[in-house]
């Protein structure tokens, strides 16, 4: 199971206080909808399990345009990227997204590989294998 996400990656933000309650920031939400449309248009509600899962998450961040072509070059050769959002924030905003999509719970995540790497444009690819297949 995998589904690509366009755009620049958001990482989970910290609830806010307002007032007497907590929301989430509005810039999260967004990200969650955006997840879940792109994992729904790629069917993944029909591999929904309650069993152990691997994800692997990889952030492609573009290069800034302000960059030399050497510059360019040599980060797209090297390949890894260290930019905001952190990716601890990034993934976790993905598998929370996917919580009742995909799984029951992010409890299910057995395995989770996150990589950010160069890229000319920015998209973030997630892939969701269930662990189970493994013992049987």
């Amino acid at each position: 199971m995998r589904f690509d996400i366009q755009g620049q990656p958001v990482g989970k933000q910290r609830p806010r206080l307002g007032g007497t309650n907590t929301y989430t920031p509005k810039k999260t939400q967004e990200w969650a909808v955006k997840v879940q449309n792109c994992a729904k248009r790629a069917e993944i509600g029909k591999h929904y399990t309650e069993e152990p899962v691997s994800v692997d998450i990889v952030i492609e961040r573009a290069i800034t345009k302000s960059w030399s072509k050497k510059r360019k070059q040599a980060s797209l050769e090297f390949g890894y990227a260290s930019a905001k959002p952190d990716v601890d924030n990034v993934s976790k905003a993905i598998l929370d997204a996917l919580k009742g999509l995909a799984w029951k719970d992010d409890t299910q995540v057995a395995k989770l590989t996150v990589t950010r790497l160069h890229s000319e444009r920015d998209n973030t690819s997630v892939e969701i294998l269930p662990l189970s297949s493994f013992w049987k």
